[in-house]
């Protein structure tokens, strides 16, 4: 389901997060077509590089440019 190109996807993701400027989990899962789990480690990965930052805000993570 998720494919290898991992290294193109976090630039991608980068690139879309950044034209969003505010963007859900659901809403990059369903942009990238990848599970809801793959992004959770996506974004996490990124937001230690220090290339996005994760609100929480109620139930849903909102992801932001840095």
């Amino acid at each position: 389901y998720f494919d290898c190109r991992k290294l193109d996807l976090n630039k991608e993701l980068i690139n879309y997060i950044k034209k969003k400027n505010i963007v859900n989990f659901i809403i990059i899962a369903r942009e990238f077509n990848i599970h809801n789990a793959t992004v959770t480690d996506l974004i996490f990965k990124l937001n230690k590089l220090n290339k996005v930052k994760v609100k929480n805000l109620g139930g849903s993570k909102l992801v932001m440019p840095k």
